[in-house]
């Protein structure tokens, strides 16, 4: 959870802030060159690529999240749970380019690992299933889309009870405008409890 936190963090950051934390990331980096701690170098280098992208500088977050990819695969093998967050960064970062195939690309490979380790039915898993499908419908794909919003729905439907929050966010994202309807259903149904309790 503390990368999570971090991550917090740094969208909270305003531009001076950011680039103090870009330069005690870069600084980190060096110092962990030098101890030869090249799973820290990568880890800073993907807080690194984090702080590129909320400035918007997406090539220089690609180039510091490429090189983390590569020091984690060479450490700790291409199936690594700890590769899942590189491969998330550079979707992003390469959405934000708008190379949204190569997005795809990394989303999926991120796909395969988590189901190595989760297993299918996993909340992460379903997540990346909404955004490939989100992807594609940014391509126009919309079969796909639909097909992918199903899936991650299905796994989340199987995870969470009726009413979970979790659930009904899923479901507004395959039949857009759900959730409001619900809303409304729910106060229109009140509001005739309402009245019959005081006629």
């Amino acid at each position: 959870y503390r990368i999570v936190f971090r991550l917090a963090d740094r969208i909270r950051m305003d531009n001076s802030e950011q680039k103090k934390a870009i330069d005690l990331e870069i600084k980190a980096i060096e110092v962990a060159e030098k101890e030869g701690r090249k799973l820290d170098i990568a880890r800073h280098l993907e807080m690194l690529s984090l702080t590129y992208m909320q400035q918007g500088a997406h090539s220089e977050a690609e180039a510091a999240c490429t090189r983390a990819l590569s020091i984690r695969e060479e450490e700790l093998g291409s199936e690594h749970l700890y590769l899942t967050m590189p491969l998330s960064v550079l979707c992003q970062v390469k959405e934000q380019k708008g190379n949204l195939e190569e997005a795809v690309t990394y989303c999926k490979r991120a796909i395969v690992i988590k189901k190595k380790w989760y297993g299918e039915e996993h909340p992460s898993v379903a997540n990346s299933y909404f955004y490939i499908a989100l992807l594609y419908k940014a391509q126009g794909m919309r079969k796909e889309s639909h097909k992918l919003f199903k899936q991650a729905l299905c796994i989340r439907k199987n995870i969470f009870e009726p009413g979970h929050p979790d659930r009904l966010v899923s479901i507004d994202s395959v039949y857009p405008g759900f959730i409001a309807f619900i809303l409304k259903f729910v106060e229109f149904v009140r509001a005739i409890r309402k009245s019959s309790k005081t006629t």
